[in-house]
């Protein structure tokens, strides 16, 4: 499929209407990125052309077979017709129903943003689901470039000019999964547009002894990580069945010393020893999150809405960042007291007299590898401080948060 062809098909995923239609229909965008027809009830539905366009309608905004009838110049009966057609195939749905002069109105709307026919014939016939991630892999590369007009090139030479100071010879490690390999290649021509050389390694568990013996010849590593992917347990990344473990695990990971306690809770990265011995000897880390599906699980996020925020925080100036962040540390550090409220309820003060601001703006700096501190996450932009002990009073309400992955919803912790 041409790129002219993906984004005939893509643009209508970006409605134009406002929340709510004229007559106070709800919008309604379809749950789905997309939907890869294949089974034979779905492709004889859009073997005739005209239910091709009714669904082409129905991906844009919600509508009766009335409004279509209207829209496309057809009948009525016609077109009612092959919008049941349609809802038998479940290629749309009903998304409201509203009286009008004693009779019900029935809205329809598509299932996805985004339909393609692909179904393999032959020997390999079974790859639907390959076929779909592809597709869906597709879609997002192009949403990426038109929709949030975000160049994954030039976010790649940025983590490698301003957040690692990758120089001519510096050998940059690149550990990454399989499905990060979208990412991998704009950071590997990056490394080696600044006369640097990048190693990739995919299967980082396995290479910890060999980084560890050439330690002296690397200049730094970026690693591409899937959140979820915490060091639990044995190291296996399975959530052990008793809760006490996860407390075995923080004393575990706070006598490995407070400095990487924040890192180590974040991802699976700076816990594993080999990680730390890199860092102490001067090695720069940048960890860059991926967004995924399972993250956006259980995070309570729609996919798409988590890959937005995901790669428009990482489209950022480095330097702008950076003063930004220096400007509210400044601001922390001549504070006494804090006080920490949300709309769902938090209420929560105390003090931060003395304590030591940590600022992750992404650049990693000289100072920061001499006092073993050589590591950033990405996206970047937090300003860090912890409270002084005992001082803190009232509640927290978290809606929504996850326990090295663990969902939990109505979260209240009170402070006394």
């Amino acid at each position: 499929m041409g790129d002219s062809e993906l984004e005939e098909l893509t643009k209508k995923t970006e409605g134009r209407l406002g929340p709510r239609m004229a007559d106070g229909v709800p919008r309604s965008a379809p749950g789905r990125d997309v939907a890869v027809v294949h089974e034979d009830a779905q492709v004889r539905a859009l073997s005739n052309p005209e239910r091709v366009k009714i669904l082409a309608e129905l991906v844009d905004r919600p509508a009766t077979a009335k409004q279509l009838a209207e829209w496309l110049g057809a009948t009525r009966g016609r077109v009612h017709y092959h919008v049941k057609e349609l809802e038998k195939a479940g290629l749309v749905e009903i998304v409201a129903r509203l009286e009008n002069r004693g009779a019900v109105e029935k809205y329809y709307r598509a299932v996805a943003r985004n339909f393609y026919v692909g179904r393999g014939i032959g020997e390999y016939g079974e790859l639907d689901g390959d076929v779909r991630k592809t597709v869906a892999s597709s879609v997002l590369s192009w949403r990426r470039e038109r929709v949030l007009e975000v160049d994954q090139n030039e976010i790649a030479r940025r983590i490698v000019e301003d957040c690692l100071a990758t120089a001519s010879g510096d050998v940059v490690v690149i550990e990454c999964g399989f499905v990060h390999r979208q990412i991998v290649e704009p950071l590997t021509k990056a490394i080696q547009g600044v006369g640097g050389r990048p190693l990739v390694a995919y299967r980082p568990s396995e290479n910890e002894d060999l980084l560890l013996k050439w330690k002296h010849d690397i200049a730094s590593l970026i690693v591409v990580e899937e959140p979820l992917d915490y060091p639990l347990g044995d190291g296996s990344g399975v959530l052990p069945e008793d809760p006490g473990e996860y407390g075995e695990f923080l004393r575990r990971l706070v006598a490995s010393g407070g400095r990487f306690l924040y890192a180590g809770i974040a991802g699976r990265s700076l816990e594993k020893p080999a990680n730390r011995k890199l860092i102490e000897s001067g090695k720069r880390f940048v960890y860059l999150g991926y967004p995924t599906p399972e993250r956006a699980r259980v995070m309570g996020l729609d996919f798409r809405d988590l890959h937005d925020a995901c790669w428009t925080a990482l489209d950022v100036d480095y330097g702008l960042l950076a003063r930004r962040c220096e400007s509210m540390k400044r601001a922390l550090e001549s504070a006494t007291d804090a006080r920490v409220t949300s709309p769902s309820g938090s209420d929560l003060t105390f003090s931060i007299e003395g304590r030591e601001v940590y600022v992750d703006d992404g650049v990693i700096s000289d100072w920061e590898v001499a006092h073993g501190r050589g590591w950033g996450q990405l996206p970047a932009g937090k300003v860090m401080i912890a409270p002084r002990p005992r001082t803190a009073e009232g509640i927290v309400v978290s809606e929504v948060t996850d326990y090295f992955g663990v969902r939990i919803e109505g979260l209240e912790i009170e402070f006394e």
